[in-house]
């Protein structure tokens, strides 16, 4: 069970860098561990509705990778009808 949780979460680094460089491309050069601990660690908050979906995500501004993963964030989830703004967390 523990190797399948570090396969799965191995995996879903991959696909966040995937969907994320398509927009910041500086990202594609990352690897895993990189993601992880740069990108992946970016504070923020998420925003919930009344019903618990999600309804904003905020990044701090302050930070190079939140601005550059703001971008690729807005566009990855505007059909959701998820806000993407930068601030001070």
């Amino acid at each position: 069970m523990v190797a399948l949780l570090g396969q799965l979460a191995h995996n879903v680094v991959v696909w966040a860098k995937r969907w994320l460089s398509e927009d910041a491309p500086k990202l594609k050069r990352y690897g895993v561990q990189r993601m992880v601990r740069d990108v992946l660690a970016v504070s923020g908050f998420v925003e919930l509705s009344k019903s618990g979906t999600v309804k904003r995500v905020a990044l701090n501004g302050a930070s190079s990778l939140g601005r550059a993963c703001a971008k690729a964030l807005r566009l990855l989830l505007e059909a959701e009808h998820v806000r993407v703004t930068l601030g001070e967390t």
